[in-house]
């Protein structure tokens, strides 16, 4: 089993993490789109990564040209900003290779 754990909070999936620990293959998980660095290998077997990042464009925010987010920063409102729309940098990978024997996790590696 491998488990999107999608949260804010790296200390949740932390912990939720070493609660599955060896119940679980994997917990990746997901929400910020920026990705952490450490990859961990948990006692029992679970992969854990608190974020894997986001893949799609680069060069905005979260895949998104950023205009319209800083016109809402300086006081635009909402409606009143310019459209969403796509950020126009390099596609982007944010993924991880798990290598899982009988359901244990044995290797974990970055994939950019």
């Amino acid at each position: 089993m491998i488990v999107d754990y999608h949260a804010q909070s790296d200390m949740e999936k932390e912990a939720f993490a070493h609660a599955v620990d060896g119940a679980a293959a994997a917990v990746i998980g997901t929400h910020t789109h920026v990705p952490t660095l450490p990859l961990h290998l948990l006692t029992c077997g679970t992969a854990l990564v608190t974020d894997v990042g986001m893949t799609g464009p680069a060069g905005g925010i979260e895949g998104f040209d950023a205009a319209r987010y800083v016109e809402i920063v300086r006081g635009t409102p909402p409606e009143a900003a310019p459209p969403v729309r796509v950020a126009g940098g390099p596609i982007v990978l944010g993924a991880v290779v798990l290598d899982i024997e009988a359901g244990r996790t044995t290797a974990i590696a970055r994939v950019t």
